[in-house]
């Protein structure tokens, strides 16, 4: 899941945001953040097909007259509508980082679990070989303490010379 989506740094002097400002003042550009975040984290590929005109209102926290702010988004090519289905205009070229997450997220997912099961393959191994080995008469692996430990602490004390 996106926590975030990318912007232009003259994004606000975009003809487009100065008309929208123009026709829904400063709300509805907080309310086009509003709607681009959302879409990042929920619709990454930009379509908001099961979204209705309210939904997608209520989703940007619009508080203007019902419709006026899909109806200028619509209307600035902000918003592409066709057959009742919206989706937010050109989302992958100016979005591309949240539009690719899905992909990115799978990728990810498998190499964590290429990587674990790797992981649990080489602990079977080395319990298998720990096995097999405990049983031979098989050298114990160097180094070995020389003299042993037990000679160190129960040898008689020297005798003063």
């Amino acid at each position: 899941m996106n926590t975030d989506f990318r912007i232009t740094t003259d994004a606000l002097d975009h003809p487009k945001l100065v008309k929208l400002k123009r026709m829904t003042g400063d709300h509805g550009i907080v309310s086009l953040l509003r709607l681009w975040g959302f879409t990042a984290r929920y619709h990454p590929r930009g379509d908001l097909n099961d979204l209705t005109p309210e939904d997608i209102e209520i989703t940007a926290k619009w508080e203007g007259q019902p419709g006026k702010f899909v109806e200028a988004l619509i209307f600035l090519k902000l918003v592409d509508e066709v057959e009742g289905k919206y989706s937010v205009h050109d989302w992958e070229e100016h979005n591309s980082y949240a539009f690719h997450a899905p992909e990115r997220t799978n990728r990810a997912k498998n190499a964590a679990r290429i990587r674990w099961e790797s992981k649990e393959q080489c602990s079977n191994d080395a319990n298998s070989n720990a096995g097999s080995i405990a049983g031979s008469n098989a050298p114990l692996p160097a180094p070995a303490p020389n003299p042993k430990p037990e000679e160190i602490f129960m040898s008689p004390p020297a005798e003063p010379g």
